[in-house]
């Protein structure tokens, strides 16, 4: 397994003067990625079946109107899947968390949870039944909701640390893994363990060079996770959590100034994308 070379997959679809935030991958089946942007302060959906060979600005993109509400301030989005029905999206509009879910025919309506929420919200949903959302609030501390399998929901803090970005959640298979840009400018992870229903404790992965304030991470496998970041240096920076053991960070040849962003869409897999400073955007292969 190793990484293929960067291939130009058409211009950005971003526009980086107007703080347009990064679009939200997720996959329910293999070989397919479904893709969430904000454009122009609407939230966009596409399905990269590989027809588009594979540039997205030749997808067929299809708008989600936030209702009963269309009008607004969308400041980021999530999006995670376990399987062909059990889609989730959680966006931040208005400053409130919306979410909504496809089960394989057609989309819920937007749920709105009340919570008032600073930046981007992330979600993963682990087995088809549990789904985690965790949100960062004005106090800088990040909270969680978890929706059990009967449909209720239970909540709480994620410690006392204070965070200077917002959450990067994904499930290993087993467990949740949460990510997220601590006081010392550095990266930081946390566990929450399925099967004593707790988390065990931030810890430093490092990553004190970081340029923004958002890391990307994907699971290619049980008990396997990938966290990336922008570098001040421009370069995007990698580190591997496998056989129970931190790989320390490695640097890919490249040039960005934005927070790059990643899927495993097939076991074993990863695509790794990234805005170049040229206008293109950028995609990276492990295989």
């Amino acid at each position: 397994m190793t990484w293929s070379d960067w291939e130009a997959i058409g211009p950005t679809l971003f526009d980086p003067s107007r703080d347009t935030p990064p679009p939200a991958l997720a996959s329910r089946l293999p070989n397919q990625i479904d893709i969430f942007r904000i454009a122009n302060n609407e939230l966009d959906y596409a399905n990269d079946d590989w027809q588009s060979g594979p540039r997205w600005d030749r997808l067929h993109w299809m708008g989600m109107p936030l209702q009963p509400e269309h009008t607004g301030k969308l400041r980021g989005v999530s999006a995670s899947a376990s399987g062909a029905g059990n889609l989730w999206v959680a966006v931040n509009f208005n400053s409130r968390l919306r979410y909504c879910t496809f089960d394989g025919h057609g989309w819920s309506d937007w749920k709105d949870s009340n919570d008032v929420i600073k930046d981007r919200p992330a979600v993963s949903a682990l087995d088809g039944e549990t789904t985690m959302i965790v949100n960062w609030r004005d106090d800088n501390r990040y909270v969680w909701m978890k929706q059990n399998p009967n449909g209720a929901w239970s909540e709480g803090a994620v410690g006392d640390r204070l965070f200077y970005g917002p959450p990067t959640l994904i499930s290993d298979g087993k467990d949740w893994i949460l990510f997220g840009k601590g006081e010392d400018k550095g990266i930081w992870v946390n566990r929450y363990r399925t099967y004593t229903d707790e988390w065990v404790g931030w810890t430093s992965l490092g990553g004190n060079n970081m340029a923004g304030w958002e890391v990307a991470a994907t699971s290619r496998g049980l008990g396997k996770y990938e966290v990336f970041y922008a570098a001040k240096d421009l370069r995007i920076t990698w580190g591997v959590w496998e056989f129970e053991q931190w790989s320390g960070w490695e640097a890919h040849p490249s040039e960005t100034k934005y927070v790059p962003f990643a899927v495993s869409h097939t076991d074993g897999t990863i695509d790794l994308y990234h805005y170049g400073t040229d206008g293109n955007l950028y995609r990276r292969l492990w295989r």
